[in-house]
């Protein structure tokens, strides 16, 4: 068992610690999104209905692929499945 983490003063640290990155890195993340929200050719928009993709599912998918790999993500409004390159633009669609 970690005893630290019984601690309050661990807890404390590493919220700050978070909290400091957030300010740092966080905010540019929120803005990007937004932009790629409103831009109709970027992964987040089906390749087919146009239709706004499952967000945190993408991202749990994604994050267990490497760079280059292909994964699939289906649509939740027309229930297609996406075919999406990890670290590639799909702008050119």
């Amino acid at each position: 068992m970690n005893w630290n983490k019984l601690n309050p003063l661990y807890w404390w640290k590493r919220l700050n610690k978070r909290l400091f990155d957030f300010e740092q890195e966080g905010y540019s993340g929120i803005f990007e999104l937004a932009n790629d929200l409103q831009d109709e050719d970027s992964k987040l928009h089906c390749q087919h209905c146009g239709g706004i993709m499952p967000y945190f599912k993408m991202v749990v998918i994604a994050k267990s692929v490497r760079i280059g790999e292909t994964y699939k993500v289906k649509c939740r409004h027309c229930g297609k499945t996406n075919i999406l390159v990890k670290g590639e633009n799909n702008a050119e669609r």
